[in-house]
């Protein structure tokens, strides 16, 4: 009651109106007065209060849904995943734990195409994943063409995530000095170059599933 109450006090815009509806109703009602006003302060404050923007996915979430999206319609697609994608390479500790959760099912026999996968995953967080997954539409034009794509594309994101992190390490180690300090920047160094020729390798080969 005191909640519509105040939904119409704060339509009152003249001072002194209002304040002769806060004293009307505080008498009415035995409510104190100043926990109307505290009230409908509260309500003007959560009135104006600006709405916080929707959480946008990034494309490679989006992606990594629509790929396990495919992974449900056929065994043979939900292994390939498994053999093409590293766990490491996925964003997400929702999505890795998805990951681990695809691979036992398979390993166990169990059909995931069937309530038993989806309906068998204990944590929440995981579950609502699954479902959202589950509930996905599939993409339009060839499924394994998109597989194909998708999975480069993913690989070449994760490549590149990799070597952004070895820029950064290297960055940090130079302004260091000592012989430990070298030997590291040569290793990093090393890795760095063999993984912008694979780069370049997933970049021939294309890979774009949009």
């Amino acid at each position: 009651m005191i909640k519509h109450l105040l939904g119409a006090l704060s339509s009152v815009t003249d001072r002194v109106r209002q304040e002769l509806y806060i004293q009307e109703i505080s008498g009415l009602f035995e409510v104190p007065v100043s926990t109307l006003r505290s009230g409908l302060t509260t309500r003007r404050q959560a009135e104006k209060a600006p709405e916080k923007p929707l959480e946008t996915e990034s494309l490679r979430l989006r992606h990594q849904k629509m790929l396990f999206r495919l992974g449900l319609e056929d065994e043979r697609y939900a292994r390939m995943i498994l053999d093409d994608l590293d766990i490491g390479d996925l964003e997400g500790t929702r999505f890795m734990d998805y990951y681990k959760a695809l691979d036992s099912a398979l390993k166990n026999h169990i059909d995931i195409k069937s309530s038993a996968f989806t309906g068998g995953i204990e944590d929440p967080e995981l579950s609502k994943l699954a479902s959202e997954i589950a509930l996905l539409p599939l993409p339009p034009g060839p499924q394994e063409q998109f597989l194909a794509d998708t999975l480069i594309w993913l690989k070449k994101e994760a490549l590149k995530e990799e070597l952004d992190l070895m820029k950064k390490r290297l960055r940090t180690l130079e302004a260091d000095k000592g012989a430990d300090v070298d030997r590291e920047i040569r290793e990093i160094t090393k890795a760095y170059q063999d993984l912008s020729r694979k780069l370049k390798e997933r970049r021939s080969q294309g890979g774009n599933p949009d």
